[in-house]
């Protein structure tokens, strides 16, 4: 494995983390919301038998965690907008978007919190009619706006997950660069099937099984003396 420092979760990765925690909080009440606005961070604490805090970071990550960071002692104007629509709502839903790194949240009120785990993505909340409440930022881009008020788009996604097909298809074709475009494959999942098998329809069989048995072998951390280097959602091979 290389010693490249994984800084983001890939759809993978999310996949595994909506499967391990959407039973534990669904039906969580939001207690109260801290935000570190210059890091676009928003800290949830949310009661699940014992009060738990469920961090985004836009862009990189989302977990859940008994310790919180380190909590501004007085919220700013983004909070108090935040806990003005959160505070004891329910959670009513978690699902991932198609098969990318977009997270929906629902809330028994009717308002959804949209984290956007892709590069340069934001954190959107939005009301029952999906109205854009608040953002971690607001942008214009072109395909698409993030501004308060107009309805929120999401930004593109794949919609489904790879088949085996679709990923022979692409490898003899010669285009084994778009398993990640245009199906989500993560590259780390792609190099982990190509070192367990060999044969073309071999490795596609065997990202597919990575994918379908991601979350359900445990979690793994790969640590370079002290220094932790990557995450995954299964057992990876190590050289």
């Amino acid at each position: 494995m290389k010693d490249q420092i994984k800084k983001s979760m890939t759809t993978v990765d999310l996949k595994a983390w909506v499967e391990e925690n959407r039973d534990l909080l669904l039906g969580a009440r939001i207690q109260n919301i801290y935000t570190l606005t210059s890091q676009k961070i928003l800290i949830l604490k949310v009661k699940v038998g014992e009060y738990k805090y469920l961090i985004i970071e836009p862009g990189k990550r989302i977990n859940l965690s008994r310790f919180p960071l380190d909590i501004p002692e007085s919220p700013d104007s983004f909070s108090m907008g935040l806990r003005k629509h959160l505070r004891e709502q329910a959670i009513e839903e978690i699902q991932q978007v198609g098969f990318d790194r977009i997270l929906k949240i629902s809330f028994k009120g009717g308002h959804k919190l949209f984290v956007e785990i892709l590069p340069r993505g934001e954190a959107v909340l939005t009301d029952e009619a999906g109205k854009i409440l608040q953002s971690t930022g607001f942008k214009s881009m072109k395909d698409r706006e993030i501004k308060r008020g107009i309805t929120y788009a999401l930004p593109p996604y794949i919609e489904k997950a790879p088949t085996i097909d679709g990923c022979v298809n692409r490898i003899v074709s010669g285009n084994k660069h778009l398993l990640s475009r245009e199906l989500g494959i993560p590259p780390e999942v792609i190099s982990e099937a190509e070192i367990r098998k060999s044969t073309v329809e071999d490795v596609c069989a065997e990202i597919i099984k990575i994918i379908e048995l991601s979350g359900k072998q445990g979690g793994y951390i790969i640590f370079k003396g002290d220094t932790p280097l990557s995450f995954h959602p299964y057992p990876p091979t190590l050289d």
